[in-house]
């Protein structure tokens, strides 16, 4: 027998080994002499295993198995001989409808073998599948019990359909998520993963089934407040861990008698309800964390354009350039002199090379405030205003005052500074020459740095909007590009702090406030 073939074998045996367990899962939920189990954890099972095969061909084997393992586990339950064949069937085309409409909604996600959440829209998508699919199998499995002889109920056929909406959802979703995660393992893109603020969440769902089992005040309804931070934060494989564990919670409450879910009604009733709160909560938790993702991959896509757009338009610039100076020098030669105009449509054209050579470094210094691995070390922030203060030749302009040493990476710090500097000479009051205060002062564990001129100020309204990229506050009577400011910004962020601009109260002009890390004796210098 060959590996690959060994390999086919063995998986095959751990579908089955995990799919009976689920099954007697479902079975322990059975009630009195009814046939039909309450939970169905092995139905998503079936989907994420459906779903990531490579070919459909694959199916002739993994059909009949699951088929003959579900059999068997309702012959093993003592499930009456009829009944047995219908829920078998029943089950196994609720299921086949599902992936099938997956396969036909998600072809993209299904070929590559990924899972169909990686957007709201996907996410609804796939839920729609399952809703589809539940009913499929609700309807054929209803009427194949009909016609075997048993009674079968209005709200049989709802707790059923209830029943697999919420087991092929719950399961499944984090079953498809899981065996993606397996596959491909952590990509160097994916973001990182707050440990310390995750184990806080499942602390604190956690603490909400503990209080609800031990003081019978139903707090476990907060639960959704739990599920919105998670999707919130976390990626989508964390999200349904935590919301299929807080759902166990929830299941094991009303299955014991306490929770929000339970009381006098039919136990049933209890049971579907718990199972529609875990399918909600979790297709919230779902969406709000593809909603993210789908926001970051669209950051993240910009960003590698604009960055390889600047970066591929420096040699052209650069030919241009050459060229006009060539053909300045050329006209100035002329004995005859230049054409009427030339001197003029030469100096537009190196205007206007300039402006384009400051936008593309201006993209680049954003791609590198966001993309550059940073190296912290201890920086002298009064020096380095010196420094840049000399460098515009403003070094009369700009003072400082209690400036002290920081950490942080001394790349990315000169650049903010440099940027705030260059603004405040920049937006000076015509009638005014510029003066620049550069302040800190220590606050718990951070240095506060106030960045003072007695410019033009901002325009009311615009003091958090400047932050954006590519929106300025004032027209072209001060040349720029309005990436400076969000820059700045970002750069402060990656040193774990936050910046906001101020109007001044003594006088005209503006105060931009941010924060840095203090200068520590084990940072190397």
């Amino acid at each position: 027998m060959r590996i690959g073939d060994v390999d086919a074998v063995g998986k095959r045996a751990a579908l089955v080994a995990v799919y009976l367990a689920a099954s007697l899962v479902g079975r322990a939920s059975v009630i009195d002499s009814d046939p039909m189990a309450l939970v169905w954890p092995a139905g998503g099972l079936v989907v994420a295993w459906l779903v990531t095969r490579p070919t459909v061909r694959e199916w002739l084997v993994d059909i009949p198995l699951i088929a003959l393992a579900g059999a068997a586990v309702l012959l093993l339950t003592g499930t009456d001989g009829p009944a047995v064949g219908v829920l078998a069937t029943s089950n196994l085309v609720g299921v086949l409808t599902v992936v099938l409409a997956l396969r036909r909604w998600s072809p993209t996600s299904i070929a590559r073998g990924a899972p169909p959440l990686r957007t709201p829209q996907a996410t609804l998508g796939f839920l729609g599948a399952v809703i589809v699919g539940s009913f499929v199998g609700v309807a054929s499995g209803g009427a194949g019990l009909l016609l075997a002889g048993f009674d079968v109920s209005a709200t049989d056929l709802l707790v059923w359909f209830g029943r697999n909406v919420c087991g092929i959802t719950a399961v499944g979703v984090t079953a498809l998520l899981i065996l993606d995660h397996v596959r491909r393992g952590r990509r160097t893109d994916d973001p990182a993963i707050a440990w310390p603020e995750l184990a806080a969440l499942f602390a604190a769902t956690g603490a909400l089934i503990a209080g609800d089992y031990l003081t019978d005040v139903p707090v476990s309804f907060l639960l959704p407040a739990a599920v919105v931070w998670a999707g919130s934060r976390f990626p989508p494989l964390a999200v349904a861990v935590h919301a299929l564990t807080g759902g166990a919670g929830i299941l094991w409450l009303t299955y014991v008698g306490s929770g929000p879910f339970a009381g006098p009604a039919d136990e049933r009733a209890e049971i579907l309800l718990a199972q529609l709160f875990i399918a909600m909560t979790l297709v919230v938790g779902l969406l709000l964390a593809a909603a993210r993702e789908e926001r970051a991959s669209m950051s993240h896509e910009l960003q590698t354009f604009a960055r390889r757009v600047a970066h591929d338009l420096r040699n052209p610039i650069s030919v241009v350039e050459s060229w006009t100076t060539e053909l300045a020098a050329t006209l100035a030669a002329d004995p005859a002199g230049p054409p009427p105009g030339a001197p003029r449509m030469v100096a537009g054209i190196e205007r206007a090379t300039a402006h384009m050579r400051h936008l593309v470094d201006a993209l680049l210094a954003d791609a590198s405030a966001r993309d550059r691995a940073t190296t912290p070390a201890v920086v002298d922030l009064a020096e380095l205003v010196e420094d840049v203060a000399e460098e515009y030749g403003a070094a009369d302009r700009v003072r400082s005052d209690g400036v002290r040493s920081v950490s942080g990476d001394p790349v990315l710090l000169r650049q903010l500074v440099d940027n705030l500097v260059g603004n405040a000479l920049k937006y000076a009051r015509p009638d005014e020459p510029p003066d620049i205060a550069v302040s800190a002062r220590h606050t718990a564990d951070r240095v506060v740095v106030r960045v003072t001129d007695n410019g033009v100020g901002i325009p009311s309204g615009a003091h958090e909007w400047i932050f954006e990229p590519f929106r300025r506050a004032h027209d072209d009577t001060y040349p720029g590009t309005g990436l400076g400011l969000s820059t700045c910004r970002r750069i402060v962020e990656r040193h774990g702090g936050s910046m906001r601009a101020l109007s001044r109260e003594d006088a005209p002009g503006t105060v931009f406030e941010f924060d840095l890390p203090p200068a520590l004796a084990t940072t190397p210098a």
